[in-house]
This record gives structure tokens, sequence and C-alpha cells, in this order.
């Protein structure tokens, strides 16, 4: 397998602002804070140029105020970064954190998320992609035609059905994901790293395993990847949360 960090998910917080209903968060118990400066700074340390940069994972990046740090030395050393938000903080970013993002995608939740795209979309830089995006049948009083002021609109499956992640039953699994050609490439490409230093197989599960296993705090990015606990991962797949995941293959619609 060709296995290289393409794109390394850093979580500036899991704090979050809004409560929706089909978020792991309401289910998947976790500590809550922002990751701290040092940290940071030693993973980026790390990064070979080239390598994406996704700033989210499980809470709403713009709630920390490290955020705006992020962007710019993120940028500095790899030109390529991505941010994903619920737009109710369009006030964080400006023109230098703009100029910094490659794609910036507005999730949105809420009218007010839809006010946050707006606003996002008049300051923006002109190189700057955004997308608009949306949870297929959440209830979120906007339309999909409101969203058709983004430079794309997307329109993502949904996430949970009854608090559970995933909805594949294992005789549902299709044969192709079994073999061994057939794993998901988020394994093989993607590096998901907690606010505390922790780490998950993928942005899809939001259990991490515990910083006695796999520490970045502790750890270089080498050696976590390498590490015999994602190697059992990829070699046992499907397995734990994979079995059931039904976003393998493809996260929703573009418009």
């Amino acid at each position: 397998m060709d296995l290289k960090i393409k794109n390394l998910i850093l979580e500036p917080t899991n704090i979050c602002n809004l409560s929706c209903k089909m978020c792991p968060r309401n289910w998947v118990e976790m500590p809550l804070g922002v990751m701290s400066l040092t940290l940071f700074e030693s993973i980026l340390g790390e990064v070979e140029p080239g390598t994406t940069i996704v700033l989210v994972w499980r809470g709403e990046p713009t709630l920390a105020e490290i955020l705006p740090h992020m962007i710019r030395r993120s940028y500095l050393r790899t030109k390529d970064v991505v941010l994903a938000t619920n737009g109710t903080m369009p006030h964080v970013l400006g023109a230098d954190e703009f100029r910094c993002l490659r794609s910036i995608n507005v999730s949105i939740h809420g009218k007010e998320s839809l006010e946050g795209l707006k606003d996002i979309l008049s300051r923006k830089g002109g190189d700057t992609h955004v997308q608009g995006s949306m949870v297929d049948g959440e209830d979120t009083g906007v339309a999909v035609e409101d969203l058709r002021c983004a430079d794309s609109v997307r329109i993502y499956r949904e996430h949970t059905a009854d608090g559970v992640a995933g909805r594949l039953a294992r005789q549902e699994i299709p044969a192709e994901k079994t073999e061994r050609g057939g794993i998901c490439h988020r394994l093989l490409t993607d590096l998901v790293i907690a606010w505390d230093g922790s780490i998950s197989r993928c942005c899809y599960d939001w259990h991490t395993w515990p910083l006695e296993v796999l520490d970045a705090n502790r750890q270089t990015l080498e050696e976590i990847w390498s590490s015999d606990t994602l190697r059992e991962v990829r070699e046992n797949y499907p397995e734990g949360p994979c079995i059931t995941c039904d976003q393998w293959k493809g996260e929703g619609r573009t418009l």
C-alpha cells in the first residue's frame, strides 16, 4: 500500500456553539479543550511542504483564539490550508486569513450560518474557494437554492441514524469494501490529531485512542503514522467502526 500523509486534520478545538441533532457529540463522551500553541508548533515543524492541512474536526474552529495563528502558520509551511466552519462567527476571519486559505466549507445549520456564508463571500479573496454545504434531511430553515451564492454547493449524507454513526449492517457491506483494493483511502492518506494530541483512525470516528497508545505530544508524525496501532487498522480493514461506516465511498453530491 502507498502510505503517505497527504491530509493532516488538526483540531483547533472540539468545543461547539451549536447542538445539531445528528452530531456525534450528542453521544460521544470526550474532554473538551483547545489545542495548545506548543503542540501545534511541534506538529507543524514535522509537516512536509505540500501536505494539505485541514483545520477542523469535532468542534467549531472559530471558537479557538489560536485559529488565525494556525491558519497563517500552516500556510507558510504547506501553502495548502482548508477550513470548515458553521459560519456563525465569520468575523474571526480577516484579510490575512482569507489570503492563506485555499478553501472554506461553510456548513449550514440555520439562517445564522447562511448569513455567515454571505459575509465570508463578501470579504474573501478571489483565490479562496467557498463551499456552502448542508446535511441531507436536516431541518435548517434554509433552502438549497439559498446556497447558490457560494462558489459550490455540496449536500452531505446524513451522518447518523438514531444516534448511530454508520448505517450499514454486516450483511449489507458491498464485497468491494472488503477487498484489499477497496480499502478506504482515508486510512492511507489522512492523519487526524485531536486538540489534546490524541489520535483517531478517521475524521468520521470521533473516538481517539488513549494518550498512552498514541500521543502527538511525545511521538513524531512518522512514529504515529507507522505505528502498530494504525498498521493493524489498515491490515484488518474493515473492522471496528469501519465495518458499518457508510461514508467510505462518497460523502454526498455536489450541485
